[in-house]
């Protein structure tokens, strides 16, 4: 990794929750650093987005297979929690404008969606069951301001190793042609519930 010197402390940081080993650390002239890591292919998922977002768009990353190593361990999981479908049929627009408060949305307007598919993440922990496909409700009223246009906020287009990379133990990434869904495992809800009790007693 090529990097401006100020920014390789918190790159060595998140390497680290990611089972990197810095090797050598080289000084390139002009405040910039050259950084070598030791790191397994799982902890390397997604990482780019990741990796330039901590540089502000100007590190370089490279990566090169070295050896089959030894288990590193499990990696530190995602802390968000995720906003799941409670039911089956296209997303609306409506819905999504009055959930965005609540996280980040994968889905936009007539996207189709499942029960228990991820369709956004929450900045806070823990699940949270939603509804989008609530649309507005019809009155033969009209008032001043409520027939403006929704303005979504567009959703961040993501590869399949960033996919991956934001997987807990309990979800799976369903892949098609034409499309990659995040989901859980489990799509029923009681199903879900049942067997996280059942995870903690043990």
């Amino acid at each position: 990794m090529d990097l401006d010197e100020e920014f390789s402390s918190k790159v060595i940081d998140s390497m680290n929750k990611r089972k990197g080993k810095l090797i050598d650390l080289k000084d390139t002239g002009k405040n910039k650093k050259r950084l070598i890591f030791h790191a397994p292919t799982r902890g390397l998922m997604g990482y780019t987005s990741r990796f330039l977002t901590l540089t502000k768009g100007t590190g370089v990353i490279n990566r090169i297979f070295h050896s089959y190593g030894k288990f590193e361990g499990d990696m530190e999981g995602r802390r968000n929690g995720a906003l799941i479908s409670m039911e089956q049929g296209k997303a609306v627009a409506f819905a999504i404008y009055n959930l965005q408060a609540r996280g980040e949305m994968f889905v936009t307007h007539n996207d189709p969606v499942y029960s228990g598919m991820i369709v956004g993440l929450s900045p806070k922990p823990g699940d949270m069951i939603i509804n989008v496909m609530k649309g507005k409700k019809l009155t033969n009223m009209r008032t001043q301001g409520t027939d403006e246009n929704v303005v979504l906020t567009p959703v961040r287009k993501m590869s399949i190793a960033e996919q991956l990379s934001m997987l807990n133990s309990d979800e799976a990434l369903e892949i098609t042609p034409n499309s990659c869904r995040l989901r859980k495992a489990v799509l029923d809800p009681h199903e879900r519930k049942k067997l996280s009790k059942l995870s903690e007693a043990s």
